[in-house]
């Protein structure tokens, strides 16, 4: 062995010896640790969006570094409230020097409310080397302003939703057809073409659509009604004046069928892949429960009807679309367990229960407070009368004195209420409900205490008679 190699082992054991001497002491160099993650810098693609003109969508871009850094958490946020547009994927590029560099599509939805200035924020990172949250919180990434300044020939005016008759000479109008579908088009003839989204529901059965016109009032769509394997002609002209964007169908397709689906694609001019969809559950209580899931979590209120009969769902879902509440349904005796999971999800503040114990149970109601949130007295309350029109009343209530406009409709059938609630919660107006022929006790004492500007009557003579109509007309004067 020469020497020199003789000396490098040597050095190679006293270099351990050193090493394991500094270990012992607790002096050892540690290992080297993950690099935590961090965010090093990012920006839009567009930082202006005009709802008049377009396009709709921008593209934000992150770049971050550390240790096996996943994909970023990225929301378009203003005073806590989280824009509820449509985000792409997030797609990341290859890593070069330490650093990853992820971009996500954000679509922007045609809406009037979001005019104004709005954050993309990162609001997670996390890698090998631990997770960026608090006292971090967010990272402004960059802002989008939301604007609706119209054509060149002049700023685009603001969609005004559903119109309100002005007729200083009748304090009462009619919107009725010779049919329930030809009453939904006359209902829909309110709504400027060009809306955001349209409703199309069967009109031969009421699960569905009761709880989708709360959704459609919430965003200022009209409910549209079709037989289940043919649509209807009223309907068809209705779609072609309208021109919604998109459709969305309430219920499967034995409620609504997939040829009556695809037809809708001649009317919706979004022109995108989701333009027509469907909201739909095994039953009645899942279809409530997947329209309940396009609601936010923490909503300040949802209402919990029965799903065995509709009065009560008509009246309460103009008051659930008006103040931004999900209409759910339940067995009388039972909560299904569709509704069970809804509410856990949704967690709202506050339930309000529409009906007396008969139609929803004392033992249903004890339940309720395990999904409320509010933890107040009032957090699970219930709007009840001693019948159908005592409830529509009582519902009616909540609503202030001098309103602009009450509806009208027969409490012996659904159709023409359940496709005027959306209206009703589009022009903040109470559905109360009459018998065909008379108008009861309960209802013109609660348009007595409402003393609306105009009341509107949903559907034809034979729904609600002339006779009732004078009677309103006379209350108004």
């Amino acid at each position: 062995m020469t020497l020199s190699k003789r000396s490098s082992q040597v050095r190679q054991v006293l270099a351990g010896a050193f090493v394991a001497l500094l270990a012992m002491v607790g002096l050892a160099p540690a290992a080297s640790a993950a690099d935590p993650p961090k965010y090093v810098g990012g920006s839009v693609d567009r930082t202006t969006i005009n709802l008049a003109t377009g396009p709709m969508t921008f593209m934000v871009t992150i770049t971050v570094s550390g240790t096996d850094v996943e994909l970023p958490e990225i929301d378009v946020r203003r005073a806590q409230k989280s824009m509820a547009g449509s985000h792409g994927p997030t797609a990341c590029g290859l890593e070069a020097g330490g650093q990853k560099t992820c971009s996500r599509v954000v679509t922007v939805p045609r809406d009037i409310d979001l005019l104004g200035t709005w954050e993309v924020q990162l609001l997670r990172l996390k890698g090998a080397g631990g997770t960026l949250t608090t006292p971090w919180s967010y990272q402004v990434v960059d802002s989008v302003k939301v604007v609706n300044e119209g054509l060149p020939g002049g700023p685009l005016p603001d969609d005004p939703g559903p119109t309100i008759p002005d007729d200083p000479t009748s304090p009462v109008s009619r919107l009725g057809g010779a049919d329930r579908y030809e009453t939904a088009a006359k209902v829909a003839g309110r709504y400027s073409p060009g809306v955001e989204v349209a409703y199309v529901a069967t009109g031969m059965d009421y699960p569905d659509a009761l709880t989708g016109a709360a959704l459609a009032g919430k965003n200022d769509g009209p409910v549209l009604l079709t037989r289940p394997n043919s649509l209807p002609t009223p309907t068809a002209d209705a779609l072609a004046r309208l021109k919604p964007r998109r459709i969305v169908v309430l219920g499967g397709p034995a409620a609504v069928s997939k040829a009556v689906a695809d037809r809708l694609r001649a009317y919706a001019t979004a022109n995108t892949a989701d333009e027509v969809t469907r909201l739909a559950g095994d039953d009645r209580y899942g279809t409530a429960a997947a329209v309940a899931a396009k609601y936010p979590e923490g909503v300040a209120v949802a209402y919990l009807a029965t799903g065995t009969d509709y009065p009560d769902a008509l009246a309460g879902a103009a008051l659930a679309g008006h103040t931004g509440g999900p209409v759910l349904l339940t067995r009388s005796d039972t909560l299904p367990t569709a509704t069970a999971d809804a509410l856990a999800t949704l967690q709202p503040r506050r339930i309000v229960v529409l009906g007396g114990p008969g139609a929803v149970s004392k033992a249903v109601v004890d339940r309720l407070p395990a999904y409320a949130t509010a933890d107040t007295a009032d957090e699970v309350t219930r709007l009840a009368g001693d019948d159908r029109y005592g409830t529509a009343a009582a519902v009616a209530g909540r609503y202030p004195k001098g309103v602009e406009i009450a509806y009208l409709a027969t409490g012996t059938d659904f159709p023409d209420a359940l496709t005027g609630a959306a209206l009703a919660a589009s022009t903040g107006g109470p559905v109360l409900l009459t018998r065909p022929g008379t108008l009861p006790a309960f209802t013109a004492t609660a348009l007595g205490n409402l003393e609306p500007q105009h009341v509107t009557i949903l559907g034809g003579t034979a729904a609600v008679s002339t006779t009732v109509e004078k009677a309103v007309a006379a209350l108004l004067k």
